[in-house]
């Protein structure tokens, strides 16, 4: 049991090390404006603009996850149009991309 945690969090490491490397280097703007900058967007809005960039960039979920970092579930949950980003630290993240301004 043990084993298996140190295992998951030593990948969990690697993934928030490895992502935010990559968030550094990936600078592009899409052009959109979220809660946290005082104006407001739609799930269906942010859920376009997330496929977008994956499509743009040649992503999967897995490979956007690992930029921002955040799981690969949260990346399907705002493309499902199901949530969107309330985290100040993810709203940074997806920022530093160019993925909203």
């Amino acid at each position: 049991m043990d084993e298996v945690k140190n295992k998951r969090h030593s990948r969990n490491s690697m993934v928030k090390q490895s992502g935010f490397a990559g968030l550094l280097l990936v600078l592009v703007v899409v052009g959109l404006a979220l809660v946290m900058s005082g104006a407001t967007i739609t799930k269906k809005e942010f859920a376009a603009t997330i496929r977008r960039y994956r499509s743009e960039h040649d992503l999967t979920l897995q490979e956007l996850a690992n930029k921002i970092p955040t799981t690969l579930n949260t990346v399907y949950r705002w493309e499902s149009e199901k949530a969107v980003p309330r985290n100040q630290i993810i709203i940074d993240r997806l920022r530093a991309l160019g993925i909203i301004k």
